[in-house]
C-alpha cells in the first residue's frame, strides 16, 4: 500500500508571499513547475497512540520502516520520565540504536529501546548537549561552560568531569561514528577531542571571531568552520592544516554547515540564502535564496545525497536539488518555529514536525514532480518538538513538548 497522492494548485494555497518568492527563483533559474500538496491521510496506521486509553504494551519494531511496508506503521509505546512531566530538549542514540540517553529540565535519562525500560535516572545539573561513546559503553555531556562529564552508559554512574573549552561559544559538532567532539571558542579557536580517551588532540587557531558553525564528514577526517564576516574555512583537522578558505560578503555570518554525504560539497546557511560550495577548490556552485529565517531551524542532505531541505520561519520546507541548485518541491504546512525533520536511513522517506502542526510521512520518491505523497500520523496531540529516526531504520522517535516521548515503527504480524 502506498501513500495516497493529493495535488492542489496555487488558487488554494494560503501562501502567497512564499509562491511569489519561489516563482521568482524559477524564473531566474529556468525551472519547471515546483510540485505542491496539501496534508491528507494517505494510509490507515495499524494502531494510533491516544491519551484516552491505556498505553499499548510495548512492542519491538518488525522491521526497518520502509516505502513498501509504511501501512504498517504503528505507535509501539512510549516512554516517560518519572516525576512530573519535563520537556527533552536533548538526545542521543547508543550506536547500535538499541539505547537512548536524553536531557530534560532536571534529570538525565536512560532507556531500552527494546523493551521501553528506564535504566537509570541523574540529576541534570547543568548538562546541555549528550553524546554516546563510540563502543555503547560510556555517554557523555557538555555543559553551557564547555565543561565535559563521562558516565557509565548503563547505570547512568557519573565518572569524571574535564574542561572541553574555556571559552565555549555555544557551537559543538560530534562525529559519532569516532567519539570525536569539536568545540568552537568565542575566540575563534577549536578543541578536538576523543571523548573515550579523556584527550584533546588539536586546538585550531580556525578564526579571528568567535564561531559560529561547523560540521564534520561522515568520516570525521575533515572539519569545516564559519564565524562572523562570512568567513568558512576546512581542516585536515588531524594534521592541524587548513584545507580551503571561502569568504562571503562581511555583512553575511554562517549559521548552519553540512557536508554532502560523499563529502564533495559542503552547504552553508545564512540568514536569507543558501550556498553550496565544491569541497574539491572552495569555488561557489550555486547561491539559493530562502528567505528570512529560511534555514533558522534545519539544514541536512538526505543520507544517499540526492536532497537538500531546509526549513524554519518560511512558511513552507523546500526540497532541493543540490547537485545543480534545483528547486524539486515545496512542503505546505512545513514552516515556523519549532520545525523538525528526518530523513530515513535508506532515503526514501521523510518525517518532518512543526510545533502545533501534525507530523507528516513524505514520499522522496516524489520530490521534483508535479504530485506529492505525503501522509499524517494520528498523533493524540500536535506538540511534537523534535523527531529522529535511528540509525538502523526501525524507529520514529517523537519528543512531545508536554514531556513524553512516542516511538513508532512496523507492527509484528498479527
Amino acid at each position: 500500500m502506498t501513500l495516497k497522492t493529493s495535488v492542489i494548485t496555487s488558487r488554494w494555497m494560503p501562501f502567497h508571499l512564499v509562491l511569489l518568492l519561489l516563482a521568482a527563483m524559477l524564473a531566474a533559474c529556468g525551472q519547471g513547475p515546483v510540485s505542491n500538496t496539501t496534508p491528507t491521510p494517505g494510509f490507515a496506521p495499524v494502531r494510533s497512540d491516544t491519551i484516552t486509553q491505556p498505553p499499548v504494551q510495548w512492542e519491538e519494531s518488525a522491521a526497518p520502516i520502509t516505502l513498501d511496508n509504511i501501512d504498517r506503521i504503528a505507535s509501539l509505546g512510549q516512554l516517560d520520565a518519572p516525576g512530573k512531566p519535563s520537556t527533552v530538549f536533548a538526545y542521543a542514540f547508543s550506536p547500535d540504536s538499541t539505547r537512548l540517553v536524553a536531557l530534560n529540565n532536571d534529570l538525565i535519562l536512560g532507556w531500552n529501546l527494546q523493551t521501553g525500560a528506564l535504566l537509570f535516572q541523574a540529576n541534570r545539573g547543568d548538562s546541555a548537549q549528550v553524546f554516546y561513546s563510540a563502543d555503547k559503553t560510556e555517554f557523555y555531556t557538555l555543559t553551557g561552560g564547555g565543561n565535559i562529564a563521562a558516565y557509565d552508559a548503563e547505570t547512568g554512574d557519573y565518572k569524571e568531569q574535564f574542561l572541553g573549552h574555556p571559552a565555549y561559544s555555544g557551537i559543538s559538532v560530534y562525529n559519532s561514528e569516532n567519539g570525536w567532539l569539536a568545540i568552537g571558542g568565542l575566540d575563534g579557536t577549536v578543541q578536538v577531542w576523543d571523548l573515550f580517551e579523556r584527550q584533546s588532540i588539536v586546538t585550531l587557531n580556525a578564526h579571528e571571531r568567535t564561531i559560529t558553525a561547523m560540521a564534520f564528514t561522515v568520516d570525521g577526517t575533515r572539519l569545516a568552520t564559519a564565524s562572523g564576516g562570512g568567513q568558512i574555512r576546512t581542516w585536515d583537522w588531524q594534521a592541524n592544516s587548513r584545507l580551503l578558505s571561502m569568504t562571503m560578503s562581511a555583512s553575511q555570518t554562517p549559521l548552519r554547515l553540512a557536508f554532502s554525504p560523499d563529502g564533495r560539497q559542503l552547504a552553508s546557511a545564512t540568514q536569507n540564502e543558501l550556498q553550496l560550495w565544491s569541497t574539491a577548490d572552495g569555488t561557489l556552485q550555486n547561491a539559493l535564496d530562502i528567505g528570512p529565517g529560511g534555514a533558522s531551524e534545519l539544514m541536512l542532505y538526505s543520507p544517499d545525497g540526492r536532497f537538500l531541505v531546509n526549513g524554519g520561519s518560511v512558511p513552507a520546507m523546500m526540497v532541493w536539488n543540490p547537485g545543480d541548485g534545483t528547486l524539486l518541491s515545496v512542503l505546505p504546512n512545513v514552516g515556523g518555529d519549532r520545525t523538525a525533520a528526518a530523513f530515513a536511513p535508506g532515503s526514501d522517506l521523510l518525517v518532518t514536525a512543526v510545533l502545533g502542526k501534525p507530523v507528516s510521512l513524505w514520499d522522496t520518491s516524489r520530490f521534483g514532480e508535479e504530485n506529492l505523497q505525503q501522509a499524517t500520523l494520528p498523533l493524540a496531540s500536535n506538540t511534537t518538538l523534535s523527531l529522529a529516526w535511528t540509525d538502523d531504520g526501525y524507529l520514529v522517535v517523537l519528543f512531545d513538548a508536554t514531556g513524553p516521548i512516542r516511538v513508532w515503527g512496523i507492527a509484528p504480524p498479527g
